[in-house]
């Protein structure tokens, strides 16, 4: 009986440490996790592009708005937590690109946004700045 609670026991935690280490990627579902994760950092993507200076970063601010800058650009726009998913209307350099509601998930410790409420493409990942 010892020797099969100890093989239980074993099983256990060994299901317990993939699952743990499973868990930095996963697709962010609630505005909690949102606010605890995203909002406030500096999200930075560089492509090796030239032909768009290949930088962009940007912030989500806690009031609502986004700011930053995309290939030289200035970017700004306003967002919400709508159901599971990232609202979020966005300009650069004064020209409005519109609204998308983005399924937001974390790979490999980076942000990736997939448009059209998950249903669209993938958007480069973003990584934490200084990570």
């Amino acid at each position: 009986m010892k020797s099969g609670l100890i093989f239980v026991a074993a099983i256990v935690s060994l299901m317990t440490s993939s699952t743990s280490a499973g868990q930095g990627n996963h697709d962010i579902i609630t505005e909690q996790e949102f606010l605890e994760k995203i909002v406030g950092a500096k999200l930075t993507f560089y492509s090796g592009d030239a032909q768009d200076s290949g930088y962009e970063w940007f912030v989500v601010n806690g009031d609502g708005t986004l700011n930053g800058e995309h290939g030289g650009m200035d970017q700004s726009g306003n967002w919400v937590w709508t159901d599971q998913f990232w609202c979020r209307t966005k300009s650069v350099g004064g020209r409005f690109l519109g609204n998308d509601c983005q399924l937001v998930t974390i790979i490999d410790n980076k942000v990736v946004f997939q448009h059209m409420r998950g249903n669209g493409d993938n958007w480069k990942p973003f990584e934490f700045e200084g990570t």
